[in-house]
């Protein structure tokens, strides 16, 4: 059975599906607009709820493609604003995002102006 809850972040449409052949429960986001809502908050968020719930967040996964804007703007977030080269910035947010969990997070493949 479906039950809809009424989110704290803005601009973010979620659900949690159980994945039993693999044994994992995943969050499924999509960010409809992440100047509202940053990937880095959104991420957070599921950690704390998680921790809450005594569960650890392995990683996380971007499906398709994400603007190079919204992966700097993580990259500050967990740099604290030191960092200033993007390069830097794209692997800070990669990391701290959890994006090679899973799948090696390729920046040339995952990120919009990389790939115009």
């Amino acid at each position: 059975m479906t039950e809809r809850i009424p989110g704290k972040l803005k601009e973010l449409k979620a659900m949690g599906v159980i994945l039993e052949k693999y044994n994992i429960t995943q969050v499924s986001m999509n960010l409809t607009n992440y100047n509202v809502t940053p990937l880095h908050t959104a991420f957070e968020e599921v950690k704390k709820e998680a921790a809450r719930l005594g569960i650890e967040v392995n990683g996380s996964e971007i499906v398709g493609l994400a603007p190079l804007e919204s992966m700097l703007q993580a990259g500050r977030f967990y740099t604290d604003g030191k960092e200033k080269d993007e390069k830097k910035l794209v692997e800070a947010a990669v990391d701290n995002l959890g994006l090679s969990a899973l799948h090696e997070f390729k920046p040339e493949e995952k990120i919009i102006e990389y790939l115009i």
